[in-house]
């Protein structure tokens, strides 16, 4: 799964920038973009992430 991809989308659906988010996060611009291109995220920043845009983050494990 592409998780940057979807945050990208998510972005676009909200009308937010990369920027913006990364101000919401208190991180730097160039910091989030490095994160989003290594696409390696942990699942608190996930939280932080679909927090900051508006979402709330849900996992599911599903059976094959």
């Amino acid at each position: 799964m592409d998780i940057t991809k979807i945050i990208k989308k998510l972005l676009i659906d909200k009308g937010m920038t990369q920027t913006e988010l990364a101000k919401k996060l208190n991180t730097s611009s160039g910091n989030l973009t490095n994160k989003l291109r290594r696409n390696d995220f942990r699942i608190s920043e996930l939280e932080e992430i679909s927090e900051a845009i508006g979402y709330e983050l849900k996992i599911e494990f599903i059976e094959k």
